[in-house]
């Protein structure tokens, strides 16, 4: 087969004449061409990152002592989620302290409730889901909002990928 090759104008729009003269040369498909120097103002994005425990100590390693909040490739999550095995739990009238291994590391972690007790089914040996912040004072701990127990191994490794996943995207 051969194919019919038209010459076109320099000036000339890429699109189709129907689809130039529906959506102009400012727009292509309803959105509107934004000009560089167009300020914008700057929104607050909440993050929910993905984590293990060893990406949290080397994010603390290259903040150093600057006392800046954690950056991983350069972005600075809101949350931070983590699935771990629970290694050991101290119950307190307020919460759970626990320490947490993902195979990567170790890593304190407090978990304050604000209503009712701490919940009991959380032992030495069960995997969690958690999300918090990290905290640098007085020592590494994640200072956890929330957290659920791993109902199948599948997740384990399901949070894994995207750990793996966010990382490449954020690079």
């Amino acid at each position: 087969l051969k194919f019919a090759q038209r010459s076109r104008p320099a000036s000339a729009p890429l699109l189709p004449p129907p689809l130039a003269t529906m959506f102009g040369a400012s727009q292509v498909f309803g959105t509107p061409a934004i000009s560089p120097d167009a300020k914008r103002p700057r929104e607050e994005k909440q993050i929910v990152l993905p984590v293990t425990i060893r990406a949290v100590e080397v994010a603390l390693d290259q903040r150093g002592e600057s006392g800046d909040d954690l950056k991983f490739f350069g972005v600075e999550p809101g949350t931070l989620v983590l699935v771990a095995m629970v290694e050991s739990v101290v119950r307190q009238s307020t919460g759970l302290e626990m320490v947490l291994n993902d195979a990567t590391g170790r890593i304190k972690a407090r978990y304050f409730v604000s209503d009712g007790a701490p919940p009991e089914d959380v032992v030495p040996g069960v995997y969690v889901s958690a999300f918090g912040v990290a905290r640098a004072a007085p020592a590494l701990h994640l200072s956890l909002n929330g957290l659920r127990l791993v109902e199948s191994a599948d997740e384990v490794s399901y949070h894994m990928i995207e750990v793996a996943h966010a990382m490449l995207r954020l690079q």
